[in-house]
């Protein structure tokens, strides 16, 4: 099969795909890209005319560099976490490269994207579970009081992206998202703390 017909077979098996999906040359010039991966990095890939993958940094070298910088031997078999930055965040990817052609003058491959905010959303939604019935073991009280804080804190957060964006550009949706769970963690320390100081009228008495 010619090089070019393996790049349409591959670009329309993932042209509907959920998952990022970029087909690149050796030079790292972006020749194919699918839906979800333009509307993940479309700051960084409008158009994609001549556009390079100078923007995907690799998350374990320090200083970081760009996957770019990888030889072609090297990103033949790189399977790892990448990250750019997107709205001033720092947005961490699985990424997975596949050669399609292999041939010195003509190499091209392929890599397909996992975003791992969907794990890590997962192992915080677990841990804030854990911290809930944690803190029902203590009180009734602080449990509903975790969920309410969780609640308010996305309310509010919703409130200033609404009204005062330019005031506080830190906060856009990826915020809303994550701190409507980890506002939780502000009750943490009680869970350490003997019912009999809790639950203790008036001002503490640790003497």
């Amino acid at each position: 099969m010619k090089i070019q017909s393996l790049i349409d077979s591959l670009h329309d098996i993932h042209s509907k795909s959920i998952f990022p999906f970029v087909i690149f040359d050796d030079t790292y010039k972006i020749i194919t890209v699918n839906e979800a991966f333009s509307r993940l990095f479309s700051s960084h890939t409008a158009g994609n005319n001549g556009k390079r993958l100078d923007f995907l940094m690799i998350k374990d070298k320090e200083p970081f560099e760009s996957i770019s910088t990888l030889t072609k031997d090297q990103i033949c078999r790189f399977s790892g976490v990448i990250f750019c930055v997107k709205e001033g965040l720092e947005c961490n990817f699985c990424m997975t490269v596949f050669p399609v052609s292999t041939k010195p003058d003509n190499m091209y491959f392929y890599a397909i994207f996992k975003d791992t905010s969907d794990i890590e959303q997962n192992i915080v939604e677990k841990s804030l579970y854990a911290l809930i019935k944690a803190s029902l073991l203590k009180d009734n009280d602080t449990g509903n009081h975790i969920k309410r804080v969780n609640e308010y804190s996305r309310i509010i957060a919703a409130h200033i992206l609404k009204t005062r964006p330019a005031k506080y550009p830190d906060v856009n949706h990826f915020f809303i998202n994550k701190i409507a769970y980890v506002a939780a963690m502000h009750d943490v320390g009680k869970n350490r703390h003997a019912r009999f100081y809790l639950d203790q009228a008036g001002a503490a008495d640790i003497g």
